[in-house]
């Protein structure tokens, strides 16, 4: 659970004011906020007194910051900034750098806005200015992650609500209200807090942010939970009337196009364009091209929705020359990044279009237009990836001739990302094409990005993936990129950890903490302490794994970030479920379902009641075990887009009713389930039903209807790639039916066809019981030279890898491809070394070798 995102104000505008085009890339949108110390003059009388020269320069940033010209106001508040130092005004360089601050987060340039925050704060302390303070803790919570940005949110309402600050009371409040979005149970409190925060606002007289609270309270009707377009439409246009009353160009740029937006989500097209268009026709009144950029960007994807593409060609084209022609290459770029995912995931359109520019881009030396079409149609997955290869293989040839070696790096790396779907080996060498070029160039955080791309591509290997992190983690460090740093100790803690080198895993999470603690990055604190967590949980080292949890809950608690509350609240349940402390697991889950139960999506909680589900099995508890199945049944009948969950439950249904032999109710539930699995049309849920059929006859000894169904089972999961543990668990199926019918060769066939897969994939703990299966059967036959060959196989290869069979029978993975669970394949490994072991023993002291016999038993008093 790596959770890096950053809640920049204008990237929480996006996230939280588009409906679900925005997820189909809508071009970003950022608002023009308030500068800190404009609403606070808003607040009081204007006095004539006369303007300096770092005023002027202020005010004309101020201008330029309104109409979105960032980098005229960058140059502005720079001349400003200098002048105030100059002056030793201390509030005004404050300001400024707030400013400052606020423009480098629209240029993506976080680090540097969070020193510029924070070097403001330290200036507003020292005056102790409380409303100055307040600002700046709200500017640094714009630039920070989500668990900083709480805290931030947190101190700037405390000392806002101190002074009575109005202003920054509502700012603090609508940043808050954006956290409770995460959780549906608190979309109703985001309502009220963004009320609360706009008659702030509206008192202060505060009109831009009375805007921005709009905005915020019109995306709380554009999801699914909420969809209520009338009243997004509302807030909006109400946003509007106050942005064209105050003449602010870009507000109502961007207003216009998030009506547009509502429109199309709705599925209509024509009022949606038709708010694009004037939106484009305001841009172009401004003389800001920016502006201008955004609405021919919007336009163009909203005809490539569409899938008008010579509309949408024709705006992408205008944009890009536009952008040219003001000399604005990432802004020709993002044009011709647009050009390249018009039609994704078939990238038909785009490969044409690029194809037949491509000899235009070679003859005029346009190297960056290339590269440009080859980072944007290399983005996501890929119907066709052959084509796409053979497009950027073609790049590569010219870009080699005409560009700079960075270019021919960047086309590598992005040759690099398609392979990764065909072959490891042709995306490893591209990767380490572009490696060499970025070494030759000097430049390390490249370098560091495409060794920790190289290394996640050896995902099962661990110590070429930990050599490839390490050489990141050198650089990042040599950077003193500490963030960084930690990120990497952690991907290698969890290469150790899926490779059980313990130790390793537990000191690399270590000096994760470490540095997460030393950056107070409290919440990715807690994120890697459910990882240490889970490692000592696999290790059976509960005790330290309770007290990992739970310093984990403890953060989240004190945090103020509760929606992820429930993810250590389900570790913890799982902990005590594991140690058959049932009780205590079950008062945890009751917590979980309690929290859940309050969300919009009630179906979000039948995974829970699936664990709980299984303790009322275990228990052998099947009234309540009934019951649960039941519930869940009834929460997922309203939710069309979850059938697996749904035929699960009737599968439990049916199952339960099995166990208590209740056939008739038993039938009913499985042919529920494999109706279900049918009107899917998923391969995969449709063998887990046929399964289900084989074990309600084989229960009632029908081995020929068990043996159709195993069949089919089987049959379809030959059809699967990459399945081979279906294929063993149905060949097992077979194998034990045709033994219960005493039909030994057929059960033989079976067995031996599983024990050539367990080979194959190096797995002792199963090939050992196959091995014991296969011994059973010729015991059974009485060929006692051959059942005694394969018990002393099965023995040897489990007395020669028991810590290796320790960790196959804790391994998660391993568990879910065998459709179990760590504790059940636990079970089934002890019960198998317990009867192989006596079955063994007995059968040599039939054959008169009571010494030998004993020797076996002795074996199983090794621990």
């Amino acid at each position: 659970m790596m959770r890096q995102w950053s809640l920049a104000t204008s990237v929480i505008v996006l996230f939280v004011s588009t409906s679900s085009v925005a997820a189909e890339m809508m071009p970003p949108a950022l608002v023009a906020k308030p500068l800190p110390w404009q609403i606070a003059q808003s607040q009081t009388a204007q006095t004539d007194t006369p303007q300096t020269q770092a005023d002027r320069w202020r005010q004309a940033g101020e201008t330029l910051y309104k109409q979105g010209q960032w980098s005229a106001a960058d140059e502005q508040f720079q001349q400003a900034l200098a002048a105030y130092r100059a002056q030793d005004d201390r509030p005004g360089e404050a300001q400024i750098l707030l400013a400052l601050g606020e423009i480098a987060l629209r240029r993506w340039e976080r680090e540097e806005a969070i020193a510029l925050f924070e070097e403001a704060l330290s200036i507003a302390q020292a005056l102790a200015d409380p409303s100055l303070e307040a600002s700046a803790l709200l500017s640094l919570a714009s630039g920070h992650g989500i668990y900083k940005s709480i805290r931030y949110y947190q101190q700037a309402l405390t000392i806002a609500q101190a002074h009575q600050d109005q202003v920054n009371m509502g700012r603090a409040l609508l940043g808050l209200g954006v956290f409770n979005l995460f959780d549906d149970r608190q979309q109703d409190q985001a309502l009220e807090t963004y009320q609360q925060a706009l008659n702030l606002f509206r008192s202060a007289g505060a009109r831009q942010y009375e805007i921005q609270a709009l905005m915020e309270m019109s995306s709380l009707f554009q999801n699914g939970l909420n969809d209520d377009p009338s009243k997004a439409l509302g807030f909006l246009m109400e946003g509007l009337a106050i942005a064209q009353t105050l003449g602010d160009i870009n507000t109502t740029h961007l207003l216009l196009i998030q009506i547009g937006q509502v429109y199309a989500a709705q599925d209509n097209p024509e009022t949606a364009l038709d708010y694009y268009q004037r939106s484009l026709a305001l841009a172009q009144q401004s003389d800001n091209p920016d502006l201008v950029f955004r609405a021919l960007s919007t336009i163009a994807w909203f005809y490539g929705r569409q899938e008008n593409y010579t509309e949408a060609i024709a705006y992408y084209e205008q944009y890009l020359a536009l952008a040219l022609e003001f000399g604005d290459r990432q802004a020709a770029n993002e044009a011709i990044g647009g050009l390249a995912r018009i039609d994704s995931p078939g990238y038909a359109v785009a490969l044409d279009y690029f194809r037949k520019k491509l000899p235009e881009y070679q003859a005029t030396g346009d190297a960056q237009s290339i590269v440009a079409s080859a980072e944007g149609i290399s983005f996501g997955i890929h119907e066709e990836p052959e084509t796409i290869i053979a497009y950027l293989q073609d790049c590569l040839a010219i870009v080699k001739a005409i560009g700079e070696p960075q270019d021919i790096a960047a086309i590598h790396v992005a040759i690099g990302s398609v392979d990764q779907i065909r072959s490891r080996e042709l995306t490893l060498e591209n990767y380490q094409a572009a490696l060499v070029i970025y070494q030759e160039l000097d430049e390390l955080e490249k370098v560091a990005q495409t060794w920790q791309a190289m290394g996640g591509l050896y995902y099962l290997e661990a110590q070429p993936q930990v050599e490839a992190y390490q050489q990141a983690l050198s650089i990042y460090q040599t950077l003193n990129k500490q963030a960084k740093v930690a990120d990497l100790f952690r991907q290698i803690a969890g290469v150790y950890d899926r490779s059980h080198d313990n130790a390793q895993a537990h000191a690399a999470y270590q000096q994760s903490i470490a540095i997460y603690r030393e950056l107070d990055e409290l919440g990715a604190v807690a994120d890697v302490l459910i990882e240490v967590g889970s490692l000592y949980q696999w290790q059976q080292d509960y005790a330290q794994a309770l007290d990992a949890y739970q310093q984990a809950l403890e953060i989240y608690q004190t945090t103020g970030f509760n929606f992820f509350l429930t993810d250590v609240l389900e570790q913890i349940a799982s902990l005590y479920a594991e140690q058959q402390q049932y009780e205590q697991a079950l008062d945890y889950y009751q917590q979980v379902l309690t929290i859940r139960q309050q969300s919009r999506r009630p179906w979000q909680t039948t995974y829970i009641l699936s664990q709980v589900f299984d303790i009322y099995i275990e228990q052998a508890q099947y009234q309540l075990a009934l019951a649960n199945a039941q519930e869940r049944i009834a929460l997922l009948a309203d939710n069309p887009f979850d059938q697996r969950s749904l035929m699960g439950a009737w599968g439990d249904l049916g199952n339960t009713y099995r166990l208590m032999e209740n056939y008739p109710q038993a039938r009913d539930a499985y042919q529920q389930q494999l109706a279900i699995a049918q009107d899917t049309n998923n391969p995969f849920l449709l063998i887990i039903a046929l399964e289900n059929w084989g074990d309600f006859y084989q229960q009632q000894a029908e081995y020929e209807q068990a043996l159709k169904f195993y069949q089919q089972s089987l049959d379809l999961s030959r059809e699967q790639q990459n399945n081979e543990f279906l294929v063993i668990k149905h060949l097992n199926n077979l194998g034990a039916v045709y033994q219960a019918q005493g039909e030994y060769g057929q059960a033989l066939e079976q067995y031996q066809q599983v024990l050539a897969l367990y080979k194959a994939k190096d797995i002792h703990v199963e090939l050992a019981m196959t091995l014991a299966k296969i011994a059973n059967l010729w015991a059974a036959q009485a060929k006692i030279p051959q059942a005694i060959e394969h018990f002393e196989q099965a023995i040897a290869i489990h007395e020669a890898n028991r810590q290796k069979i320790r960790q196959e029978i804790r391994d998660p993975f391993l568990s879910r491809y065998l459709g179990s669970s760590p504790q059940a394949s636990e079970q089934r490994y002890i019960d198998y070394v317990e009867t192989s072991y006596q079955d063994f023993a007995q059968l040599l002291e039939q054959q008169g070798q009571r010494e030998k016999a004993q020797q076996i038993l002795d074996l199983l008093e090794i621990p």
